[in-house]
């Protein structure tokens, strides 16, 4: 979510001019203000007014309505003003807009002193290498799983790399699983009851890759109850990738998982992921994390209520009030966030560093096989840039000093709640490969 600030912004973007039914077109000289707003769907600003019909302008901030005043043969100025739902957050920007040969409107927001960051419209294209995508194969004819992975050294500068060739690496990571209504559990160790014993908890879905470990379309059973989380099936290796499942079992409910070592002076992050749209109620998130804040513990939100105090893992944090957990701040831990259609349930979608969003970035609809490539990146200079399927946005930021942790989370809030987005329930598994840590 973008909240005020008062600092100033800066935020160039780039759009191809349209007018009316004409997408070459310059606009035309207008001499009233033409409204705008933005379209979560197209990713565009449109306009209306004048009698014309709608066109596109520069991507302008999400969750903001307002005027842009064209004078002179440029835009001269955009005023944004709140919107109407009072979720949303809302700043001002005077932006300044040439339109040159081509067509093409270039924006740069200014502010008064120093720039906040920087994204572009559209994103630009992805990168020459294929993303890595899982070939359909019949159960019957699928692969064996026995094969020995191939062990060759990193290359220079990377300090982990696991690309679980043969099935092989799971062994390298630990994981664990939070469930806001009645604990927490980390893989080999007992649950963490929070001590509520009516708590609404328990349900059945299904992951992705049967227990055969067949293609992308076939299924195997899971479930949670109160009394087994199971959280050694919630994290498997399937056809040379890892997978991370959750379904809806809880009011609010994350699995993570991380190389199970520390790390020194870490400049970025980058691994593949599937971008599959799975509703409005399911995401993923990277983080860094400083190693005291990794083996340290805050109270839940249940402690002392039935009993004990109790207790989460302090790294396990969420920008989402429901979760009822720690936010996203702080010097000792920085949050990479990425849905699909999350902006419908009232959450920016799209990429986001911390709690700001960056663009609305791409999604892959329905496809689950494809993983696509995902870098978070410490720049040195005092921002960090998030880069998913060729899509970047910059923020001021920088990753934790001393030995930190990297962690990945998968965030399911209620998601059969987003069914109806669809028609159906598009799956809970997220597709995990070739992760490297520089």
């Amino acid at each position: 979510m973008i909240r005020p600030i008062a600092t100033a912004l800066v935020l160039a973007v780039v759009a191809t001019a349209c007018t009316g039914n004409d997408p070459s077109a310059a606009p035309a000289s207008l001499s009233d203000p033409v409204p705008f707003w933005y379209d979560e769907v197209t990713g565009n600003a449109l306009t209306v007014g004048n009698g014309r019909e709608p066109a596109v302008l520069p991507h302008v901030t999400p969750d903001a309505t307002g005027v842009c005043f064209y004078e002179n043969g440029s835009f001269t100025r955009c005023d944004t003003t709140p919107d109407p739902d009072p979720d949303q957050q809302w700043f001002q920007m005077y932006p300044s807009i040439n339109l040159d040969a081509s067509d093409v409107l270039t924006a740069e927001w200014t502010g008064i002193d120093e720039v906040e960051y920087t994204s572009t419209w559209p994103p630009p294209p992805p990168p020459t290498s294929p993303p890595t995508t899982e070939p359909t194969v019949p159960e019957s004819t699928a692969p064996p799983h026995t094969t020995p992975a191939t062990t060759s050294p990193p290359p220079p500068g990377t300090q982990f790399l696991e690309t679980f060739d043969g099935d092989l690496g799971l062994d390298r990571f630990t994981w664990g699983v939070y469930h806001r209504n009645v604990g927490t559990q980390e893989h080999g160790q007992p649950i963490n009851d929070f001590g509520w014993s009516n708590a609404d908890h328990g349900g059945a879905w299904t992951g992705d890759h049967d227990l055969a470990c067949g293609d992308v379309t076939t299924q195997r059973s899971l479930s949670s109850s109160r009394s087994s989380f199971r959280v050694d099936e919630l994290v498997y290796v399937c056809r040379n990738h890892l997978m991370t499942t959750m379904g809806d079992v809880d009011g609010y409910s994350i699995v993570w998982f991380s190389p199970d070592e520390t790390f020194t002076d870490v400049t970025s992050v980058c691994f593949d992921v599937n971008l599959t749209d799975l509703g409005t109620r399911q995401w993923w998130k990277v983080g860094i994390v400083s190693e005291a804040r990794y083996q340290s513990q805050t109270e839940s939100w249940l402690s002392g209520w039935f009993g004990p105090e109790t207790y989460v893992p302090a790294f396990v944090v969420s920008d989402v009030p429901p979760s009822n957990l720690d936010g996203l701040d702080g010097p000792d831990i920085i949050v990479a966030t990425w849905s699909g259609g999350a902006s419908n349930a009232g959450y920016p979608g799209g990429m986001a560093i911390r709690d700001q969003h960056l663009n609305a970035g791409f999604d892959a609809g329905a496809d689950k096989a494809t993983r696509h490539p995902v870098c978070l990146v410490d720049n040195q200079d005092g921002t960090v840039t998030f880069t998913v399927a060729g899509s970047s946005g910059t923020a001021p930021d920088s990753f934790p000093a001393g030995p930190v942790r990297v962690v990945f989370f998968d965030h399911n809030y209620t998601p059969d709640k987003s069914e109806s987005s669809f028609g159906v329930q598009r799956g809970y598994t997220w597709h995990w490969d070739n992760i490297e840590i520089e």
